[in-house]
């Protein structure tokens, strides 16, 4: 009796500790983190790829080099602030320029995003099963290959998950300032994000004294002004010091049509990138069966409140509300921009959200049988797990729903293989062939190359070479073909997955070239070509 009673003992202590520990920021904090590096672990010496090296570690670069510029400026140029970059940039100069040290930062920002995703899940009354929620979603193919790369998206969607809590919670407004205010200088479309903040704020105050007296709370509307305010100040600082407030980039794509056949083939596509290319259709026909089967007239399938945070509560359906109209106002400029626009990272904000809401069902499912919600939780896991090949990610749905396509790009994504971990054998095979160039030609002939592997053979920092190259990227078929008359290049540098703008077949055809060594790896391939003179001609 003795004995059972010092079990019973120690495990209501530990039991007590864990609780503790579950209420505690940091401790929390640690355990994400821990988990992310825990599965992301070998790709802290990983090279950069696509955005990360032409525009992410490009300007972080700058910026480490002429000491924290405020503005960055040049042919990467698309016009987001630079928050990010300065906080590299920062992490730079104390522990040096590391390829572990920029994907750190990403690890620790998305410990953040699973982090206030569970807060957020605890404070809408899931319990544990913010936990688990949080969990899922780190094992989401895109969610997990965009952490292990050096891009500004995961930082973006934590501090809008971050900045969207401590708005519903309501009681921290300083809090939300300083979320807000780095998610504006995180990225230039959390403006946009900005929107459904005001409108839902808004909406709550006709809610608490009704539409006679709206005019009494308005000042709830006060702490999204700081943010904007300093958003306003950096376009004004960007004008003043470049000329521009923003880069022509943004112009280019915003491409706004009255037929409305093509406006309907654009929203169709965006559809089927948030459903498709972000796992959402594993996760959303599980939440509607939950509603289905537990929903009554009546008895809502999810309380009004919180009782155990009795003082500071989020409601399920002001919860709701809120997704509903970010959802709609996020959406607008991405249907009106070109395809290219339609990345499925930009999307990622959205997955807090829905992983949430399938946290619930798991809840609900796990209060109707224990092994019928743990049983659905780890088919749930096991199938996004799946995803993460990229030998398996493009078979299913995408071959099926081929046919419902307007864009055959929008199923391809743009190349870049970051939907999944597909993007591992770009980086691999485009590495090899950088060893390869170092080794075989120590005299350091001009190369020719597309994005981003122009960018990615040029600088030392991205982790593909070890000294500099010239590299000069091609552009056109006419501008390679004056470079190779010219004399300019020398070797040619062509890859299965570079830049949908531009393709290099037309310029294997036109101009002698002698294949050298090609790399392959899971279909991706990269290969060297040596221009051959007329005196080596038969």
């Amino acid at each position: 009796m003795h004995d059972s009673q010092k079990k019973h003992s120690f495990v209501q202590r530990i039991s007590a500790l864990i609780r503790r520990a579950s209420r505690s920021d940091l401790a929390m904090l640690t355990v994400f983190f821990l988990w992310i590096l825990a599965w992301l672990k070998r790709f802290l010496d990983m090279p950069y790829h696509w955005d990360s090296v032409g525009y992410v570690s490009h300007h972080t670069y700058n910026i480490y080099q002429h000491l924290f510029l405020p503005f960055v400026t040049g042919d990467y140029d698309v016009g987001h602030p630079t928050l990010i970059f300065w906080i590299s940039a920062a992490a730079w100069r104390i522990f040096g320029v590391s390829l572990k040290v920029s994907h750190i930062i990403i690890y620790m920002f998305g410990s953040l995003l699973l982090l206030y995703t569970y807060k957020l899940g605890r404070r809408l009354g899931l319990g544990a099963a913010a936990f688990w929620a949080a969990l899922m979603m780190s094992l989401i193919p895109l969610i997990a290959s965009q952490t292990a790369q050096f891009q500004i998206d995961i930082p973006f969607t934590a501090l809008f998950v971050g900045t969207s809590y401590y708005l519903l919670r309501g009681n921290r407004p300083w809090r939300f300032i300083l979320f807000a205010t780095a998610l504006l200088l995180t990225k230039l479309t959390g403006i946009i994000l900005l929107a459904p903040m005001m409108v839902w704020t808004f909406a709550d105050s006709l809610r608490l004294s009704g539409v006679k007296d709206w005019k009494s709370h308005l000042h709830r509307l006060l702490p999204c002004a700081p943010p904007v305010l300093i958003l306003g100040l950096f376009f004004l600082g960007r004008y003043i010091c470049t000329g521009t407030i923003v880069a022509k980039f943004y112009s280019n794509q915003i491409a706004i049509s009255s037929n409305l056949t093509e406006l309907l083939g654009r929203a169709r596509n965006f559809l089927y990138a948030v459903t498709f290319f972000n796992d959402a259709y594993i996760l959303l026909p599980l939440t509607a069966l939950a509603l289905i089967l537990f929903w009554r007239p009546g008895r809502p399938a999810v309380p009004w409140r919180n009782h155990k945070y009795p003082t500071s509560n989020i409601s399920w359906w002001s919860f709701a509300f809120y997704g509903l109209i970010t959802f709609l106002i996020y959406s607008i400029p991405h249907i009106l921009r070109s395809f290219s626009g339609q990345l499925p990272r930009f999307f990622m904000v959205y997955l807090p959200f829905i992983c949430l809401a399938t946290g619930w069902a798991f809840l609900r499912f796990w209060r109707l049988n224990r092994l019928l919600g743990a049983g659905l939780f780890i088919i749930v896991c096991a199938v996004l797990l799946f995803h993460w090949h990229p030998k398996y990610a493009d078979k299913f749905p995408f071959r099926l729903s081929r046919p419902l396509l307007i864009n055959k790009w929008v199923m391809e994504g743009d190349g870049s293989g970051e939907c999944n971990f597909a993007w591992i054998d770009f980086v691999k095979v485009v590495k090899r062939m950088a060893s390869y160039i170092e080794k075989n030609f120590p005299d350091d002939p001009p190369i020719l190359a597309v994005f981003p592997e122009d960018v990615s053979l040029r600088s030392p920092y991205n982790g593909y070479v070890t000294r500099p190259h010239v590299v000069h990227p091609a552009w056109s078929v006419e501008q390679s073909l004056r470079l190779f008359t010219g004399g300019h290049v020398s070797l040619c540098v062509r890859t299965a997955k570079s830049c949908v703008s531009f393709s290099m077949d037309p310029l294997v055809k036109r101009v002698p070239l002698r294949l050298i060594m090609r790399y392959e790896r899971r279909g991706a391939w990269c290969a060297l070509y040596e221009k051959v003179e007329p005196s080596e001609k038969k």
